[in-house]
């Protein structure tokens, strides 16, 4: 014969077969019912977990070391050779948005910043008060910068789609913002042209052996000469000199070139406008068919090696369009940090609403929606502090 024994379970299942449908709703009321009143429910503002938060969908990671601080990226900017700016080039490539990432890249219309309504910030765009902090505009860093209080410079590609062109300083033009307002391209010297001075070359010049000629024409220096060079080919029977405001003699001279050389050349940097240059031929030998020229270079450019200056701004915006654009730049992009801030910001103002958390060194955590958190938290940050998400 066959035995069964009942299980708990089994036993269970056997006595409910015979309890009415409603009890167990009629017992569940009357634990309701039994509750006070006013008993206080707990409704957590972040969704109940097993003890673990849940990860925010969107991370939002903010760098906030020393670094963000700089006004270059990447760390190491490729130089540009051949310049005469400093001794390594450095100057230059840290100018030139194509070896410097975050600097003023003409080809951009910068804009402000957004608050946390979504519009722009209104400050920052006069040339005449541009933010000066390197990581925060206002409300938290008031202060600002006369831009104007010095020439501010930036580089430009030749052309700019052929980036091969980019590592070498005959590639660019330089353009300065200078204290008046007035924006100015200059080329590298390399490409400078040079005006041959009136009344030369004076060719199949002859002499006897030490005479000594200044029946030469006297060249007045135009308004923005930067260099008057004179030369004598097929001179190696002769002397060169030059004197300013006055006919050269053998005792003086401004400068002068003794040798047998076939070809004699003074230079003059930076003449005075107005200043003549005057010159001479002394015979070492009986000589003829020496040829003399004057050439003069123009430049109105401030730095050595920048010539044939002219007003001119990269894309073809007004001189004031050019100033504005540099000025926000300057006041909302010329930084790691800003740059990282502005494009923060940009992303989300087309997002919809999104609440951003942020925790404190001191372990402090505050929620923001994203706009305000962008504006309001990251706006305070400097170097160090915080980390967001």
């Amino acid at each position: 014969m066959n035995t069964f024994s009942s299980s708990p379970l089994c036993s269970h299942l056997q006595n409910t077969r015979h309890r009415p449908w409603w009890s167990a709703p009629v017992a569940f009321l009357a634990t309701l019912l039994a509750l006070p009143v006013n008993a206080g429910v707990a409704i957590p503002d972040e969704p109940m977990t097993t003890g673990t938060r849940i990860p925010p969908n969107i991370l939002l990671v903010l760098d906030n070391s020393g670094s963000m601080s700089n006004d270059y990226m990447p760390d190491s900017v490729p130089r540009i050779a051949g310049t005469a700016d400093n001794s390594n080039g450095d100057t230059m490539a840290l100018q030139a948005y194509t070896r410097n990432t975050i600097y003023y890249d003409p080809r951009k219309t910068y804009l402000p910043w957004v608050n946390p309504d979504g519009s722009e910030m209104t400050g920052g765009k006069s040339y005449g008060a541009a933010y000066s902090d390197a990581n925060r505009v206002w409300p938290f860093a008031t202060a600002t910068i006369n831009l104007a209080n010095q020439i501010r410079t930036f580089y430009y590609p030749r052309n700019p789609n052929d980036p091969t062109t980019f590592g070498n300083v005959s590639g660019y033009y330089r353009y300065q913002i200078l204290t008046d307002g007035v924006v100015e391209r200059s080329e590298w010297g390399g490409v400078a042209s040079f005006t041959v001075a009136p009344d030369y070359p004076v060719t199949n010049v002859s002499g006897t052996n030490g005479s000594f000629s200044t029946k030469f024409p006297v060249f007045t220096v135009p308004a923005n000469a930067n260099r008057v060079t004179i030369t004598a080919t097929a001179a190696g029977n002769v002397d060169l000199f030059m004197r300013v405001n006055a006919a050269p003699t053998a005792a003086t001279s401004t400068s002068n070139v003794v040798n047998g050389n076939a070809t004699k050349t003074i230079v003059r940097n930076n003449p005075v406008t107005g200043e003549q240059i005057n010159v001479g031929l002394r015979g070492r030998n009986n000589y003829s068919g020496v040829t003399l020229t004057i050439t003069y270079q123009l430049d109105r450019c401030s730095g050595y090696g920048w010539v044939n200056c002219t007003t001119a701004t990269p894309t073809g915006r007004s001189a004031a369009a050019e100033l504005e654009n540099f000025a926000i730049w300057y006041s909302y992009h010329r930084t790691r940090y800003k740059v990282a801030k502005s494009g923060a910001g940009r992303a989300f103002a087309r997002s919809a609403p999104i609440i951003a958390s942020a925790t404190a060194t001191s372990g402090t955590t505050c929620r923001h929606p994203i706009l305000s958190f962008l504006v309001e938290v990251c706006g305070r940050l400097g170097a160090g502090g915080m980390s967001t998400r």
